[in-house]
């Protein structure tokens, strides 16, 4: 069965309450617990359990979390009043409100009585609590809950209660029957391990950004050798003598604790330098991180100040309160949640971050930057939770299994209880919601960052030169003037007006000379194996907060279905694929990196790395008044200019975040830990240095982990470097014979890249040719080229994979052939075939004086069609096809153009057509599926469902006796009744759900210190964006099937003992393993496919949208439009509510007559089917009259079949003139009330509205079609009075034949019938050696 949730969480997102959503009152509730804010915990939680009243099991969960962090400050503050506090809580809050309760909740009570209070009132407090929980048969559970009553309380317990309840409790205790385990000697570990320490690299002077802000970026990396911290918490045994033992995991958790801690201390020992050399006039040359700790301390006293005004604010009633005070309610337990000096270092690094994203002269946007600054801090927070471990201490680290096996022994009288093996125990704290670390809402998100960006603005201050100074007690000659460092502005971009933070020049400059180094944890590789997923958000980094999907646009429904699949066991497939990925060790190519940083320091354009200074011709500028158009021409070209200047200073400061990385990596072994897309691909979570990186980051990437060439190792390394030269569809023989004749020119570039011939620059991917060179030199020069240890991963790229799995699906034996799914003595080429069949159909155009092909066909090549034919299968349109040909066609026909009449456009959609209708030939079978799943989602995405349709049928009870004209949303007034929000939803064959985050989700207005903020925030109730479920369905299912091929073949590349990394299609592998991955990506290909993909995935939809109804248009030249148009005339006219004689009247009749249609024929009761039967609706006559044909196609879903052309004109023409255009009477589209309807769908129904007439192209037959029910003719308008209608006909409301010619109807949801497959079978893929190559 697949993965269906019944509204999820539909009431927590849709009541609005108090300061919000439930969403943000349940992260404010977090944020008061974590910061210790009991008594606003208390607050918050108290209107929680409110707005949960019909869900006990939520209330229980805001209880157990309140008790627990209530209990936690009563055993730091042993204070009387707090137990007493909490018990009064238990009482009214719980126990009043006959809120069930757990083993947990009576464990946390038990502990804070025996822990703080004294005497014979902690013996009946503890007794009271005790019996409670025997009474609730949750007694066994309660003294097992997992790390809350450790020993010592179980033998407090056993003393306190009667002796004939159970026996005393001894530690020392022992039984044959009781096993403890214990810590062997050999897992003691010795906490003096001499830690490792880098080796100090030679500094190299550098132009611009060198190696002085490498060093000073990531300097963190020579703090990370610190020892174990005495007061450090472990969960269990093995962390702590790992801990002790292993240098790497030490220096990791260093690293993931201390970056912003590390930052700090360079400001401030830069700070200190300076002060020790006195302040003078050099100081406006100080180092920028001297600057950065006066802003820190500045930040700080202004957060201080800020927490201050927020006690005030919470002890104020709220009837005085002004909005800021109110605003402080919210933002007040963030804030608290790390430490002032923490989280102003936080602010600064996190706005500078996104400050150097761009050219720092344009400035960052308000919103970018407010929202990175929250996104930070709520990590920081996350991981400082984590980290600290707050009720850690507190608790025991027994294992749960040693409690079981010592209470069976123990407990006397709980014999008929359940065997304690069955038994679940409890969570400390159950989630409802959100995971144990709730994510912001985007509403938090704005106000928290607003408030601190503007205190930032007012506490970053730049030092600037004054005038001399006037002033008698001036001590230096030279005043020092301060300006602010930022300014908020206002500029118009794209048309429109955003806020946006300026720098002020002076720091411009400091930043340019001194760019800011503060990267953190989450942002760098790991120096030990990522965690591995175990749940959504536990896996990856050890501190820093990890999900293990990545949701688009924050979609929660997503994440729902992810964590309830996680939560069945249906991921773990995928987290065994991402641990594979993860565990993969790399290190940094370090002849690669010194020939790229000698490529750096020369600020040539090298490669893929941009210049340091670009020349970028310039026209001269001519005067405005002389001639305007000259002077228009020219502004366009210094835009033009300016932006490519702007896009490659954007480049290079990229390219130096990952030099930094690649720096402080040199002498390391480091790991990426993986995460998912919502479509299943996996993605390295660091973003800079990473092998899914440009070719710069590929180059400088080895495997930690070598292994010896062999015979086939040593070939496999001469065919990647061909393939990386892009001699690529060669044989494997030619291949190898390629890098042999080229040796002369691999030495050289091995030996001298800079200095020598740089025939490795010539290559497709330079930098991967470089260490390619680079390591078959070292190869080759080894006394044994076959045992020589290689490090360098050898790539194995599909085929146009998107083809591969349609070829497939389809059963195309001439597509299969083409993608190399069939054997083969030398690979196939796709794109060479298909520019074969497009040069062959334009030289028959040309011979036939087709003047467009006479143009192009010199220029038809395989590079022309590549673009197309890879984007085709992933949903290109037909207009972004002709895009794509003609930046070809412009680079090939270079002056073509200007010299002739014929339009650019019209020859790149001539090539595109015969591209596409190429492809269509080629792959007949993946052409109809591909069309299949549009079709299926263009239903899905206008379909109402069960829930709905409950809904609209009480609303429309409830009006009923009204007589009105419509019915509302009974939520929203302003909502629309038929609100489609049917996301397409499917599990991949790896039982990975996916959702289509695609919806139409209005802005909400956040008010912050800065600005005003419209944060999209989507919701599973918006309406889905229909046009990009359908567009999107196709390409993101294929998707998630090559996603679920990369992670079977991981699994069973690591179950073969291969080191395995892989970029969606390109999976890597050491050279002499090449064979072995090659056998395992074809086994997991044909596994994939063996099974019925599509079938199954059309049983899987028609079982999730049982019982939903979807609107379908009807074709205004079917047959059966005349007859349902008749049926509705009769049903307005039937109609005894005159209120209801309107589109919408109607629209809501037909529904509800569908409806109930449906329910009778679902009935078990036989008069009720009989009654069904006998209704007539439009589905009903659709059903007997019409066929799938008869439905018209959603707009845009035709060019999703794989080579559809529209209708157009293949033959380009002269280019139009003015007077050529078409007029304006000429339109497409009508616009009415309801939307956008087309006009060829438009009936007249036999009335014409006063303005409607026939026109002079009428088909043959169509005067007959405005017989009235009498059998006259009638050829005219319907007359414009009322006393010339007929009396038997009631007048009809203006427009209505319009609105109702447009033929949508109600019909059940069901899907068209698969495509029938083709008869290729994908087990001969087995003997296919090019299928990867």
């Amino acid at each position: 069965m697949p993965l269906i949730l019944e509204n999820p969480n539909e009431r927590l997102d849709s009541r609005r309450v108090y300061s919000g959503n439930s969403r943000e009152l349940r992260a404010i509730f977090k944020a008061c617990v974590a910061a210790g804010r009991i008594e606003r915990a208390a607050d918050f939680a108290r209107r929680l359990i409110e707005l949960y009243l019909d869900d006990p099991a939520a209330q229980q969960s805001i209880c157990a979390e309140y008790i627990q962090a209530h209990v936690a400050m009563a055993l730091e503050s042993q204070k009387e009043e707090s137990v007493k506090m909490l018990q009064r809580w238990f009482e009214l809050e719980m126990r009043r409100r006959k809120i069930p309760v757990n083993a947990a909740i009576y464990a946390l009570l038990t502990k804070a009585s025996l822990r703080v209070l004294q005497g014979p009132k902690m013996e009946r407090t503890v007794r009271r609590y005790i019996h409670m929980a025997d009474n609730s048969e949750l007694l066994v559970e309660t003294l097992s809950v997992d790390g809350i009553l450790s020993d010592e309380d179980l033998s407090r317990i056993a003393r306190i209660c009667p002796v004939d309840f159970f026996p005393t409790l001894d530690d020392n205790s022992t039984n044959s029957d009781v096993e403890i385990e214990t810590v062997s000697d050999n897992q003691q570990s010795n906490p003096t391990v001499p830690p490792k320490v880098a080796e100090e690299i030679r500094p190299t002077e550098q132009k611009g950004l060198g190696l002085k802000t490498l060093k000073q970026s990531l300097a963190v990396f020579s703090h990370l050798t610190e020892g174990p911290a005495s007061d450090r918490i472990f969960k269990t045994k093995a962390e702590e003598a790992r801990f002790l033992t292993d240098v790497d995991y030490r220096r990791q958790i260093h690293l993931e604790e201390n970056s912003v801690e590390a930052a700090l201390n360079r400001w401030r020992a830069e700070h200190e330098k300076l002060k020790g050399i006195g302040r003078n006039s050099a100081l406006t040359s100080a180092p920028l991180a001297s600057l950065l700790w006066q802003w820190q301390c500045r930040l700080t006293s202004m957060i201080k100040e800020e927490l201050t005004r927020t006690e005030e604010s919470e002890s104020m009633l709220w009837i005085r309160m002004t909005p800021s005070d109110k605003n402080r309610l919210q933002t007040g337990p963030f804030i608290r949640l790390i430490s002032p000096e923490k989280l102003a270092a936080t602010t600064i690094l996190s706005f500078l971050t996104t400050l150097s994203l761009r050219p720092i002269v344009r400035g960052t946007r308000a919103v970018d930057a407010i929202l990175h600054i929250s996104a930070s801090l709520e990590d920081e927070n996350i991981a400082e939770s984590i980290r600290k471990g707050r009720n850690a201490g507190l608790w025991t680290d027994l294992p749960v299994a040693d409690r079981k096996r010592r209470l069976k022994y123990f407990l006397k009288r709980k014999t008929s209880r359940q065997p304690l093996a069955k038994m679940a125990v409890q969570p400390t704290t159950k989630e409802v919601e959100e995971d144990i670390h709730p994510r912001w809402t985007a509403s938090l998100k704005g106000k928290v960052g607003g408030l601190l960006l503007s205190l930032l603005l007012k506490a970053a201050v730049v030092e600037v030169p004054g005038e001399i100074s006037t002033e008698p007690n001036s001590k230096s000659e030279n005043s020092i003037k301060y300006q602010p460092a930022f300014s908020h502005v206002n500029q118009n971009r794209m048309g429109k007006r955003v806020g946006v933070i300026m720098a002020n020049t002076h720091l411009i400059s400091k930043m340019e000379r001194e760019p800011i180094g503060g990267t953190v944890a989450k942002f760098l590789p790991m120096l030990v194996k990522p965690q591995k997923w175990t749940g959504f958000n536990q896996g990856g980094f050890l501190l820093y907060p990890s999900r293990v999907m990545r949701c688009k646009g924050g979609d929660s429904i997503q994440a729902m279905y992810a964590k309830s699949a996680s939560t069945r066991g249906d991921m773990d497939q995928m987290y065994e694929g991402l641990d594979v990925l993860s565990k993969t060790p790399w290190k940094i190519n370090r002849p690669v990196f010194d020939v790229m940083l000698e490529a750096w320091n020369s600020g040539e354009a090298i490669a893929n790395i941009p210049p340091e200074n670009p020349q970028i011709e310039q026209l001269p500028k001519p005067s405005k008044s002389d001639d305007p158009l000259a002077y228009r021409i020219w502004q366009n070209a210094s835009r033009m200019a300016e932006n490519k200047r702007g896009g490659l200073h954007s480049q290079r400061c990229f390219h130096n975040f990952q030099l930094e990385v690649a720096r402080a990596f040199l002498e390391e072994k480091f790991y990426f830990p993986h995460n998912l897309d919502f479509r299943g691909r996996a993605y390295p979570i660091p973003p800079y240095m990473n092998h899914m990186g440009a070719d710069n980051c590929r180059g400088l990437l080895l495997f930690a982990d070598g292994k010896e060439l062999g015979t086939s190792g040593l070939t496999w390394l001469k065919v990647h470097l061909a393939n990386l030269f892009g001699f690529d569809k060669a044989s494997l023989r030619d291949r190898a014979e390629f890098a042999m004749n080229n040796i002369a020119n691999i030495y050289d570039s091995a030996t001298a890249p800079m200095a020598g011939n740089r025939w490795w620059l010539k290559a497709e991917d330079p930098w991967q040719c470089l260490a390619a060179c680079i390591e078959l030199k070292n190869a080759l020069e080894s006394p044994d080229p076959e045992r020589f240890i290689s490090h360098l991963p050898v790539h194995q790229d599909g085929t146009c994979n998107g083809l591969q799995h349609y070829a497939a699906l389809g059963g195309d034996s001439w597509g299969a052939q083409h993608v190399n799914l069939e054997p083969g003595d030398a690979p196939s080429d796709v794109y060479t075939a298909v520019a074969d069949i497009v040069r062959e159909k334009t030289a028959a155009d040309a011979a036939n004086g087709n003047v467009a092909a006479q143009a192009v066909l010199p220029y038809i090549t395989r590079r022309v069609v590549k673009q197309t034919v890879m984007t085709n299968v992933y949903g290109v349109t037909y207009d972004g096809a002709k895009a794509q040909v003609r930046k070809q066609l412009d680079q090939s026909m270079r002056g073509f153009r200007s010299e002739s009449e014929l339009d650019g456009y019209a020859l790149s959609g001539y090539v595109a057509s015969k591209i596409f209708k190429a492809l269509a030939s080629m792959f007949s079978g993946a052409h109809e599926i591909q069309y299949w799943l549009a079709e299926s989602a263009s239903r899905i995405s206008s379909s109402i469902t069960p829930r709905q349709i409950d809904e609209i049928r009480r609303a429309a009870a409830k009006v009923k006796e009204a007589g009105e004209a419509t019915v509302a949303s009974p939520n929203n007034k302003k909502k629309p009744l038929f609100s489609f929000n049917s996301s397409v939803i499917w599990t991949t064959p790896l039982k990975l759900p996916v959702v289509q985050p695609y919806r139409d989700t209005k802005s909400r207005l956040v008010h912050t210190n800065v600005q005003q903020l419209r944060i999209q925030e989507p919701y599973f109730t918006d309406p889905v964006n229909r046009r990009k479920q359908i567009q999107g369905f196709p390409p993101n299912f294929i998707h998630s099937l090559d996603a679920s091929h990369m992670v079977l073949s991981a699994i069973k590349s690591d179950q073969a003992g291969l080191t395995f990394a892989a970029v969606h299609d390109s999976f890597w592998t050491h050279a002499s393993d090449i064979d072995k991955m090659n056998e395992a990506l074809r086994d997991a290909f044909i596994e994939l496919h063996s099974q019925d993909i599509i079938g199954r995935l059309a049983t899987e939809l028609t079982i999730r949208y049982k019982g939903s109804v979807y609107e379908a248009r009807i074709r205004q030249s079917s047959a059966i439009s005349r007859k349902i148009a008749d049926h509705r005339m009769e049903s307005f006219r039937r109609n005894p509510n005159k209120k209801a004689r309107n589109f919408d009247g109607l629209r809501m009749h037909e529904f509800l007559q569908e409806v109930e249609r449906m329910r009778l024929l679902d009935s078990s009761d036989p008069e009720e089917q009989k009654r069904g039967r006998e209704m007539v609706t439009p589905a009903t006559i659709y059903a007997a009259m019409a066929s799938r044909q008869d439905l018209s196609e959603p707009e845009g879903m035709a060019s999703l079949r794989i080579g559809h052309v529209p209708a157009t004109n293949e033959s380009p023409q002269p280019r139009a003139k003015p007077d050529d255009m078409p007029g304006a009477g000429e339109l497409e589209t009508i616009e009415l009330v309801g939307g956008e309807v087309e006009a060829d769908d438009l009936i007249t129904d036999g009335t014409a509205t006063n303005n409607e007439s026939k026109t002079d192209g009428q088909e043959p037959g169509d005067e007959h079609e405005d017989e009235d029910e009498d059998g006259d003719e009638d050829g005219d308008a319907t007359p414009s009075t009322e006393e010339a209608t007929p009396p038997k006909k009631p007048a009809l409301p203006k427009g209505f034949a319009r609105k109702f010619g447009s033929m949508n109807i109600w019909l059940p949801l069901e899907f068209p019938p698969i495509p029938k497959k083709g008869d290729f079978d994908v087990s001969r893929l087995k003997n296919s050696k090019y299928f990867f190559s």
